[in-house]
């Protein structure tokens, strides 16, 4: 599974550009045979001036399935990835499960 870091700007340090790597690395390692790769953009919105405007984003291919697309705000940046991390490991599971869950019922008779 490739995992690409965008930061425009490089307000994130080299150190939140690798705990985000290891943190999705982990979150989606168990679905890691059926993605084909994840872009992740953090962007620090207003700079230094703090709030809530640390995002990451993360744009997931799955192999059949599609994208899927994830995104947190928070105040802190590692807190953002960690959210998405969450997040993108339910919606990833939850996607791949609705793919078995389709077969049509066959009737009874």
């Amino acid at each position: 599974m490739r995992v690409a870091i965008h930061n425009p700007h490089s307000e994130v340090t080299e150190a939140d550009s690798a705990y985000c790597l290891r943190r999705v690395g982990l979150a989606l390692r168990r679905f890691e045979q059926r993605i084909k790769g994840v872009i992740v953009r953090l962007k620090d919105e207003n700079g230094p001036r703090g709030g809530v405007d640390k995002h990451c984003l993360l744009v997931i291919a799955i192999a059949g399935v599609g994208e899927l697309v994830i995104d947190s705000a928070h105040s802190e940046i590692r807190a953002a990835i960690d959210v998405a991390s969450s997040r993108a490991k339910q919606s990833v599971a939850r996607r791949l499960g609705r793919r078995h869950k389709r077969s049509p019922l066959r009737a009874v008779r």
